[in-house]
């Protein structure tokens, strides 16, 4: 088969046979979601963390992605940075998603300036004079932290074993001004900092600016339906 890329607007609203569900459909869906996490007030997010906790094949990961590849293209001297439990994960997970999206996509490759920023560890956008305005790239907690961050994503936080890498990651942008976290990860334990994060937002409401997505099955056999 021949791989086809279009706009995302453009998707064909062709139902599956088995499913009776379309991938526009699907997306349709999916954007109700970021449109509640990406709500303004005054200009400024209402949210500054925004967790997808779903099942594998939802999307989460590509969601992420896609929020932090509109902050980078949209908004002025971004910082991004794609946090995860190790070098291999990180490389192999959303750096390559964002890599692949913008090759892919010739009003972004034309906006980046061309093939040559994007770089093996690194995405640039540079300014009229040639100078380096914008970047997104990988880091893990083997390769130490940035400060005044304008954004992060983390991918399957949940194996995460030692909490310090995302404190201080999450903590970079604090003081920054319209900077957004991203997390995607299936479930946790209970002793986990993911589940901290779901309990605070869900449960007992302590936080108002952590958007938190949780979706489960009810059906103990995990029926799609759901």
């Amino acid at each position: 088969d021949t791989a086809v890329y279009l706009p995302i607007a453009e998707l064909p609203d062709i139902k599956h046979e088995e499913t009776g569900r379309s991938r526009k459909a699907c997306w349709e869906a999916q954007k109700t979601v970021l449109r509640e996490a990406l709500k303004m007030v005054n200009n400024t997010f209402v949210y500054n963390v925004i967790v997808l906790c779903w099942m594998r094949g939802e999307s989460k990961s590509l969601l992420v992605c896609l929020i932090q590849l509109w902050k980078f293209f949209n908004f002025p001297r971004q910082t991004i940075v794609l946090g995860a439990n190790s070098k291999d994960q990180v490389k192999f997970v959303h750096f390559d998603i964002i890599t692949d999206i913008v090759l892919n996509s010739p009003k972004l490759l034309r906006d980046l300036g061309g093939k040559s920023n994007i770089k093996e560890k690194e995405i640039r956008m540079r300014d009229a004079e040639g100078n380096v305005r914008s970047i997104i790239k990988p880091i893990s907690s083997f390769t130490g932290i940035v400060s005044n961050i304008t954004g992060y994503t983390f991918s399957e936080i949940f194996a995460m074993k030692n909490p310090r890498f995302f404190t201080q990651l999450d903590g970079s942008i604090r003081n920054i001004p319209n900077a957004i976290g991203c997390i995607d990860s299936t479930v946790s334990d209970k002793s986990h900092v993911l589940y901290k994060l779901y309990v605070n937002a869900l449960i007992e409401r302590k936080t108002k600016k952590v958007f938190f997505s949780y979706r489960s099955s009810r059906m103990p056999d995990g029926d799609p339906n759901d």
